[in-house]
């Protein structure tokens, strides 16, 4: 309705200066040549190049009273732009508004999403704060958190992307959760990273693959990230959960020696001697680097159990060792 309206006043004005050429020079707000460059601009057909229009008007006559319907212009251009996903442009024209009309939230808005789409991360992050900050919505931060990632600025993904996760399931997480795991990761912050990675290995169960990944690299993902948490859980006593957790990387890793070993000495935690000298003695046959602390360990344990003799050790070893898949 305001837009009727408008355009039914831009009629009645154009024909009264049209029959009356002494009102546009008796009216104090503009004048007919304002009129006639105001109309001109109006009528340019491509929008990019009305937007210009516009823009130039404006410029020329700033205190003319015009100018607000020339602004009011604006929101229709920014909407076909959008809706064309003509979003070069649409960035350009975002920001000729935004000139004339400083903070203005629509305007704002369409330059985020613009810049962001045209990987602009620069001017996306610049107008995405703002926008965010008048209008704080789960969207506008997922898109954020995107943008502060390519920009690679952590901290500033951390914050966003935990406010987008509010809310999320599991699967449309999922990309931000992996990315939030992997940053702790690299910290070596791995309280937190376990947090994560559980949230990632919740998304898809079974033999489910997330998309964009493929069976062999999901299963890879799933075996660390299942060694990560039971480590996690290993460091802070919890050893029920972190055998749960080495079991879920046996499942997919049979030969794991990182899995078998802190499983072992989870086993030890529980006080589960000869279940925990059992889980030593294959990670000391499938080594993966936990040979040589799986045999010290072992050793203690067999002594301790043997009346100090290491006598029949390597006969449990291989028995374990058959075990093996």
């Amino acid at each position: 309705m305001k837009k009727s309206l408008f355009l039914t006043l831009v009629l009645i004005i154009g024909c009264v200066i049209a029959t009356n050429p002494h009102v546009a020079q008796e009216n104090p707000g503009y004048t007919r040549a304002e009129y006639d460059a105001f109309q001109k601009a109006v009528q340019v057909a491509d929008l990019g190049a009305k937007a210009t229009a516009l823009k130039k008007f404006v410029d020329a006559n700033p205190k003319s009273k015009l100018v607000p319907y020339a602004n009011e212009q604006f929101g229709p251009v920014l909407q076909g732009l959008y809706q064309k996903r003509d979003m070069a442009t649409l960035g350009r024209v975002a920001e000729q508004f935004l000139q004339l009309m400083p903070g203005n939230e629509v305007g704002t808005g369409y330059a985020f999403e613009a810049f962001a789409q045209t990987k602009n991360y620069v001017k996306a992050a610049k107008y995405g704060e703002a926008y965010y900050a008048k209008k704080p919505n789960q969207a506008a931060a997922q898109m954020l958190a995107m943008v502060f990632s390519n920009l690679k600025n952590q901290s500033k993904f951390i914050n966003f992307a935990q406010k987008a996760l509010e809310g999320k399931s599991s699967k449309d997480a999922f990309l931000l959760n992996y990315k939030l795991s992997e940053i702790y990761l690299k910290r070596k912050s791995f309280g937190r990273a376990s947090r994560y990675c559980q949230r990632v290995l919740n998304a898809y169960s079974g033999s489910e693959v997330p998309p964009g990944s493929t069976p062999e690299k999901w299963s890879q993902i799933k075996i660390n990230y299942n060694n990560i948490i039971g480590k996690n859980h290993y460091d802070g006593k919890r050893y029920r959960a972190a055998i749960r957790s080495f079991q879920n990387t046996l499942r997919l890793s049979p030969r794991n020696g990182l899995a078998f070993y802190y499983m072992g000495m989870s086993n030890w935690g529980q006080e589960d001697i000869v279940t925990s000298m059992k889980n030593l003695s294959k990670a000391v046959t499938v080594d993966g680097g936990f040979a040589k602390p799986a045999r010290s360990k072992l050793e203690i344990l067999y002594k301790a159990s043997n009346n100090g003799s290491l006598d029949g050790l390597d006969r449990r070893i291989k028995a374990a060792a058959s075990e093996l898949k």
